[in-house]
Parts: C-alpha cells; structure tokens; sequence
C-alpha cells in the first residue's frame, strides 16, 4: 500500500493489544539509502510510536584512536539528524527513537583487532548507554547477547556461545542495569587531561543516588563531584 503495509499491519496488532507499541525502521539521515529514512517518515511519520534505527561506529576495520570520541559525539548527532529529518517532511518533531542494533563494528569478519570482544568495546557500550540515555533514546537494544565467534577471533555477542565466556561488553550492560531508572545531573571537576570519557549520574526507585564513570585510559583517574 501506499505506507508499505505499516499501518494495516499496526491495526491488526493493536486489535489484539491495545497496549502495543509499533515502529518502523528508519535511518538517521532521512535522505540516505535512496531517502529511505524520509519515505517512511512522511508516510507513516505520525503513526509511528517510535522510529528504529540501527548504528555502529565503523562499518569494518576499526580505527581505535577514535572509538572513544565516537562514543561521546556520534549519539547526539545521530538523533539531531533524525530530528532534521522528520522537520524535512513536515512533521512537528521527531518520534521517540529506538535504537534496535548499536556495537562498535558492523562487519565482524573486519574487526581485525576484536575490539568487540576488548575492555575497549566495553567502554564504547558504556559510553554509547550514557550517550543515548542523555540523547533521549527511550530503547536500546545491544547487538547482540550471543552469537558466536567470527574466523579473526571477534565476537558481536555479550556471552561466548561455546565457553559462556563473557566478553567485556556483558560488564558495560551488567553495570549499567544497576544504575536505576531517573538520569540525573552531574557537575563534574577533572585533572587536566583526564582520561575520564564519561561521568553519569542516576537515581534508583528506592532513592539511592549512582554513578556511572568510564575511565578510558590505563591510568587510575581523580574526580570531584
């Protein structure tokens, strides 16, 4: 049909679930691949209860000078240009963001390094996490809890699906589902050239105040909040 289906198939669902959510899969860049992420907002922008994207930080090879930088400055710009978009067709503003696949490398057989299964991807979850949080994401999903090893040794999975082993990453989530549910402000003070990428703060149903801080470098770091 005119909105490729979305709406016929979003009706019959909320006629057996009114509680139901349903979204459409977007991009950032409306006008990127073939102005797909504008096609589905102009024609089904209004109708959508949030509009799913998917972003990793290097499409193969990855560079680790900028992994960490990806992860602080990428999230907001990603939800800027979906913002942008939906201004493009006409809309008043933007549809709750989903964002249904994030991870550091989308072709695995290219992350030579397996930065996916290092402290280092770690971190990028960590970051990516606050970043969205602070970006107002309402949903993110990791890619992926297992999967299983690519020939160079990395892993887009959490948990190794032959050992249970878990990777780095599991340890980015783990820690974040402790940190409760309201996103709170922080005023953080660092020594000049900190290592320290991210500082977040959070607040759980019981009151109890929590941080999250990422220390990106090999170094113990000072901090006065």
């Amino acid at each position: 049909g005119e909105n490729g289906g979305f709406t016929e198939f979003r009706n019959a669902m909320v006629a057996v679930d009114k509680t139901i959510q349903v979204g459409a899969v977007g991009v950032p860049d409306g006008n990127s691949w073939g102005d797909w992420g504008a096609e589905v907002l102009e024609r089904v922008g209004e109708g959508l209860d949030f509009y799913v994207i998917h972003h990793y930080a290097f499409g193969g090879q990855v560079d680790t000078t900028e992994v960490v930088w990806r992860a602080t400055d990428e999230w907001a710009q990603i939800i800027d240009a979906v913002g942008q978009s939906a201004r493009a067709v006409g809309m008043d503003g933007a549809p709750p963001v989903a964002v249904t696949e994030y991870n550091v490398v989308a072709n695995q057989e290219q992350d030579y390094d397996a930065v996916m299964t290092a402290q280092l991807g770690a971190i990028y979850v960590a970051l990516s996490i606050g970043q969205m949080a602070e970006s107002g994401v309402g949903l993110a999903n990791h890619w992926n809890l297992a999967n299983g090893q690519a020939a160079n040794g990395t892993d887009y999975g959490m948990i190794d699906v032959e050992s249970g082993w878990r990777n780095p990453a599991y340890y980015a989530l783990a820690l974040w589902s402790r940190f409760g549910e309201e996103l709170i402000d922080v005023d953080v003070s660092l020594t000049e050239g900190s290592g320290i990428a991210g500082v977040f703060a959070g607040r759980r149903s019981d009151r109890t105040t929590t941080l999250m801080i990422v220390n990106a470098s090999e170094n113990p770091e000072m901090i006065v909040i």
